[in-house]
């Protein structure tokens, strides 16, 4: 299934690309456990985050238009998958200061010999039963607001999202602030093939 085309990311210049250039220890196994983890290690050294909730200050990090491509970048580093930062910043994988497409996104996860699956219509049930990291459309919070942003999602705890901003740190988000903000759209990211029915079956 194909993801919708919308340009995303907030519009401007990234001052803080070169955080996410520098290379990280990896960890030896690359477990969803152990995906949180180095997430955790990575992040930690980028910028502390008190934000635990969607409020004003949700989403307003300089991430420029690149969220969609740090969120890649994350993803694959954690799969011990090779990945130069700069290379992710060519023409087929962000053409616009509006940021990525889905489908870029997905050519840039696939580029370098992993999975992705677009998903639309998804739920918190979705994010419940999910098996893997998926990059979600966002916007920011208040009526009005448009669907032009990426956060990593990791996983759920209790009625919480684990979910990655960058360059924020890990942080628990409350599932309905979640919602809130999401339009139930995904792109599953795994090292290897992988169906998903079982996202399907929850959506």
């Amino acid at each position: 299934m194909q993801g919708p085309m919308i340009m995303t990311g907030a519009a401007g210049i990234h001052t803080r690309a070169i955080a996410f250039q520098s290379k990280h220890i990896l960890p030896s196994k690359t477990s969803f456990s152990s995906f949180l983890g180095f997430v955790t290690v990575t992040l930690l050294a980028v910028t502390p985050s008190t934000i635990v909730r969607a409020d004003d200050n949700f989403l307003t990090q300089a991430s420029g238009p690149y969220c969609g491509l740090y969120c890649v970048y994350i993803t694959l580093n954690s799969y011990n998958i090779p990945v130069d930062f700069e290379k992710f910043l060519d023409q087929k994988y962000i053409s616009s200061w509006e940021g990525s497409t889905m489908e870029q996104l997905k050519l840039l996860v696939e580029d370098h010999g992993a999975y992705a699956i677009p998903m639309e219509g998804l739920s918190i049930s979705s994010l419940r039963a999910s098996q893997h990291p998926m990059i979600l459309h966002v916007k920011r919070p208040g009526p009005g607001s448009p669907y032009a942003h990426w956060l990593l999602f990791l996983g759920v705890d209790g009625n919480h999202a684990w979910i990655v901003d960058p360059p924020l740190e890990k942080q628990r988000l409350p599932l309905a602030d979640l919602l809130a903000i999401w339009d139930g759209t995904g792109l599953i990211i795994s090292p290897q093939p992988f169906s998903p029915t079982w996202i399907r079956l929850w959506s």
